[in-house]
């Protein structure tokens, strides 16, 4: 009897061991090399989804920048922008591949901002119409605040079908 158990007992063991070794379906299918997916194209952010954007966030300014020649911003055109935007500034954004930045905010740009920035780049300026001047000193100084009013710059102000 004790023989009979001790066979029933290695029975069930080989039976389990035999069983076990089985491949695992899984990892042969995942050797198998799957078929190349075709590379969606990504959209290109245009400018006008990016001043809808801006205009549905309720920004009060809204400007566009491009290179005069139309290309690409490099490294240092953005840099350029960067070091001459407020930090203030609520939001950036790249578009049209590269070649237009537009920046959305509540608050004006300081004083001499908008003059060293169209020296460089073309602007379009996009701002609600009540927005006021584009510049405005907030250090407390009084006379540069006024100073800052006088637009130095001719800067047309872009229709905005939405504020009719």
């Amino acid at each position: 009897m004790a023989f009979g158990r001790h066979w029933l007992i290695v029975l069930v063991a080989a039976v389990l061991a035999f069983s076990a070794c089985t491949p695992n379906q899984r990892i042969i299918e995942s050797s198998r090399t799957p078929e190349p997916v075709p590379a969606k194209a990504t959209p290109v952010n245009t400018v006008e989804s990016e001043l809808e954007a801006m205009q549905n966030a309720d920004f009060t300014y809204i400007l566009v920048f491009r290179r005069h020649d139309a290309a690409v911003m490099d490294a240092a055109d953005k840099s350029f922008i960067n070091a001459n935007l407020p930090p203030d500034v609520n939001r950036k954004s790249l578009s049209e591949g590269g070649r237009a930045v537009v920046i959305g905010s509540n608050f004006p740009l300081l004083p001499g901002s908008i003059e060293k920035l169209t020296d460089r780049f073309v602007m379009e300026d996009h701002s609600k119409p009540e927005a006021g001047p584009l510049e405005e000193d907030r250090s407390g100084n009084r006379n540069a605040a006024s100073n800052a009013n006088r637009r130095s710059v001719n800067v047309n102000r872009a229709e905005n079908p939405k504020a009719k």
